[in-house]
């Protein structure tokens, strides 16, 4: 599964396909010692969009397609506020 680690050096956040156990790894950036953060794992699936470099910029992408889409529902049928 793929997890988001931020190093204690660098600050640096990165994603690493680790078993579900891994707790700490290497930055790829500095070589410090990173330590995984809290989030939802990411599963890689064949045919998944690599424009996603870690797992929460994928979230917030999604958040931001789902509240586009619904303000321009709103608008297309006169509607000032989602019910």
């Amino acid at each position: 599964m793929y997890f988001d680690f931020r190093c204690q050096s660098c600050g640096n956040v990165n994603e690493a396909f680790v078993k579900p156990d891994t707790l700490t790894g290497t930055c790829p950036n500095c070589g410090g010692y990173t330590k995984r953060m809290i989030s939802c794992p990411t599963i890689a699936l064949s045919g998944t969009d690599p424009d996603f470099s870690t797992a929460y910029d994928k979230w917030e992408r999604v958040q931001k397609d789902k509240v586009a889409k619904d303000k321009k529902f709103h608008a297309d049928h006169g509607e000032d506020k989602p019910r």
